[in-house]
């Protein structure tokens, strides 16, 4: 199973709510900014598919900027997510959770002030098991349980955002294995 798959959906720009259509992270000033989702996401789309969309991750990385590898949350996140790439495309890495060699608890970085977990940092034994470049107005469903990244290369001469949707925690599917099948009829097979 991949850690990765490209959905055929419309760009982030469609979902979004009207007022952000034409520069959608203009009042995004951090590397990551953590919101509910009815903030930036049409009404129309908090539901999409059947699911209650209810918080948003954006994710800023400059030209040449490599994000840490972690996991996402202490279990009161769900396993999985659907990011938007916007902006300059980049890139994702992922490992098997066999090349990590050290992590340390991530507290918040997204804002919140309430001392919740974020995740984990992980330091890695060896380069990427799985590389997956994410063009400009892509959307992918990922594994947020096993070590990842995101990253903007040296060579691009744009920011680079990801706009990271997610249900709640305990919401179905429940792993990402179920969200695959879930979403099997938008996943875009190579």
């Amino acid at each position: 199973m991949e850690y990765a798959y490209q959905l055929n959906l419309p760009s982030v720009t469609e979902i979004l709510r009207p007022e952000f259509k034409d520069n959608p992270w203009k009042t995004v000033d951090g590397l990551v900014t953590v919101t509910d989702a009815e903030e930036f996401v049409d009404p129309s789309w908090l539901t999409f598919k059947g699911l209650n969309w209810y918080k948003a991750n954006i994710f800023k990385k400059a030209p040449g900027w490599y994000g840490p590898i972690h996991t996402d949350g202490d279990n009161t996140v769900q396993t999985w997510a659907i990011n938007w790439v916007d902006g300059a495309g980049g890139g994702m890495e992922f490992w098997h959770p066999d090349a990590v060699t050290s992590s340390s608890l991530e507290y918040d970085v997204g804002g919140r002030t309430d001392g919740r977990v974020k995740g984990w940092r992980h330091i890695v034994n060896r380069p990427a098991d799985f590389v997956y470049q994410t063009p400009p107005s892509s959307a992918w469903l990922i594994d947020v349980t096993v070590p990842h990244n995101g990253f903007n290369p040296a060579s691009s001469t744009q920011t680079r955002w990801a706009f990271s949707l997610r249900t709640n925690i305990g919401d179905k599917p429940d792993t990402f294995k179920d969200a695959v099948e879930y979403f099997s009829d938008l996943i875009i097979y190579k």
